[in-house]
């Protein structure tokens, strides 16, 4: 409801890609992974790989041990604080992490200049507690997805985006990896939700915002 206290107009930028496929396409993960290692070499590292699943983490940090010269760190490897601890002692390293690392994260300034969510974060539909408020909905003749896991998942993005900027001082780059967002019809809810940080597609243009902003 309040305005928030950053300029996010001048701070940040989001980034949708433009070319990259659904996440339903045999070739989504593979393109994601570019994106990713192209985004992480434009800041050098110092990101938070946001991912929907644990089975896209585990697949996400296994690719990237290939491509990235930096530290790796990934959830589970150790207690969440310590995790945090290692990101920000290791410069130009890259955490990859999923479930609580999308909220209750502080990480101020420089040591986070890039955050990457994989996919709009929507919950299974087999996740048990998911499953049964899907029912419960429908029981009472309830359309679950436009009235429940919609905008459980806009919360969900918003606190993820919410990791980037924690100071007036922070600048840096919210990547969303899924063309979702821009194609399909519920996803101007997500982009509306956002803090107004204009909207990039192209690469080379938030190349040039990124080198002009430093």
């Amino acid at each position: 409801i309040l305005d928030s206290p950053f300029n996010y107009k001048e701070q940040a930028r989001t980034y949708i890609p433009g070319e990259l496929p659904p996440p339903a396409h045999p070739e989504y993960f593979q393109n994601s992974v570019i994106e990713i290692e192209r985004l992480i070499t434009l800041t050098d590292g110092n990101a938070l790989v946001l991912c929907t699943s644990n089975k896209n983490m585990t697949a996400i940090y296994n690719a990237l041990l290939e491509k990235w010269n930096g530290e790796i760190i990934v959830q589970g490897s150790a207690p969440r604080s310590e995790i945090v601890k290692q990101f920000i002692e290791n410069k130009r390293s890259v955490l990859v992490a999923t479930a609580s690392f999308w909220q209750g994260v502080d990480i101020p300034g420089d040591d986070l200049k890039l955050v990457i969510i994989d996919k709009l974060p929507f919950s299974s539909p087999q996740d048990p507690v998911t499953e049964a408020r899907i029912a419960n909905l429908k029981e009472q003749h309830i359309e679950p997805f436009s009235n429940y896991q919609i905008p459980q998942a806009v919360i969900t993005l918003k606190q993820g985006f919410g990791r980037l900027i924690r100071t007036a001082g922070d600048r840096g780059i919210v990547a969303i990896l899924d063309s979702r967002i821009v194609t399909k019809h519920y996803g101007r809810k997500f982009i509306n939700s956002l803090p107004k940080a204009p909207v990039i597609s192209d690469f080379s243009e938030l190349e040039t915002w990124w080198e002009q902003s430093k």
